[in-house]
């Protein structure tokens, strides 16, 4: 247990000062849903296609960074033929509605993670336990899933993707996991109601971010595959990927050969096991 720098994120929160900050950079913020992004023939320029729900528009470039998430292969933003080997999983959430009792005794929760090293599959004892917060709907929630991915599903297609998020409704399995590691964890949990939640996570081969350049030209780039971890190193993959785009120097311990893009199709050593749950925490 980390008493010291440890906690969690709220999503909603760092999306919007990161937002902020970059406007108060000298960005431009348009908000719209990426359809297409192709480079054209005769100017060498990418032009990225959007729409906002009622209109479509188009944006001109000399470089494009995506940074679409774990659904980079299935949203049309990657051009034909930069699909990447990047394999999506269902992510299932349970949120246990803590009453104003509950929320007295939990409040000083430390945020836990249990780490079960042996591969026992779906009997795999690894999860967190995140303490009440407050959601947007004003009730407080204690959020639990799994910390090692047992009882997960590939999503291969955009339509799969879309029923997991539409529907937000877990499996009868990952539920029964969940329930027993929030009652392992907190003996006498009696919640007010419980929710159901469903999120991804997403897993490259080398269980590293991608960053880098997909063109011979370095006019194109990623930085996507967070592997479960994307949110707590978006400041810096964000920094290094700026950097990469800019041509600025790598000032990363680690090589920057260890983030290159991977296509999508190329066979790697090892793949079996790094798609086997449980997947591990880094």
């Amino acid at each position: 247990m980390e008493r010291k720098s440890a906690g969690y994120l709220n999503p909603r929160q760092l999306v919007r000062a990161q937002l902020e900050l970059a406007v108060a950079s000298g960005a431009r913020r348009v908000r719209g849903t990426v359809t297409e992004v192709r480079r054209d023939g005769r100017t060498g320029r990418w032009k990225v296609s959007f729409h906002d729900g009622r209109n479509g528009f188009r944006v001109e470039a000399g470089k494009v960074l995506l940074a679409t998430g774990s659904l980079a292969n299935h949203t049309g933003a990657l051009p034909a033929g930069h699909a990447l080997d990047l394999r999506t999983f269902t992510e299932p959430n349970l949120l246990f509605e803590v009453d104003e009792d509950g929320l007295d005794r939990l409040r000083c929760l430390p945020t836990v993670v249990t780490i079960d090293p042996e591969d026992t599959g779906n009997d795999n004892l690894s999860a967190y336990l995140i303490p009440p917060v407050r959601y947007p709907d004003g009730r407080w929630y204690l959020r639990t899933g799994p910390g090692m991915q047992p009882v997960v599903r590939e999503l291969r297609t955009a339509g799969e993707a879309r029923a997991w998020y539409a529907r937000q409704r877990i499996t009868r399995d990952q539920a029964g996991f969940l329930t027993r590691m929030a009652r392992l964890l907190l003996p006498g949990l009696a919640p007010v109601s419980v929710r159901e939640a469903c999120c991804v996570v997403d897993k490259t081969p080398s269980r590293y971010p991608y960053i880098g350049h997909l063109d011979a030209e370095r006019t194109l780039s990623v930085a996507v595959g967070g592997n479960g971890h994307g949110a707590r190193g978006s400041d810096e993959i964000g920094r290094l990927a700026a950097a990469v785009v800019l041509g600025g120097p790598w000032d990363f311990p680690l090589p920057q050969e260890t983030f290159a893009p991977a296509a999508a199709g190329r066979a790697r050593c090892g793949e079996a096991g790094y798609l086997r749950p449980p997947f591990g925490l880094c």
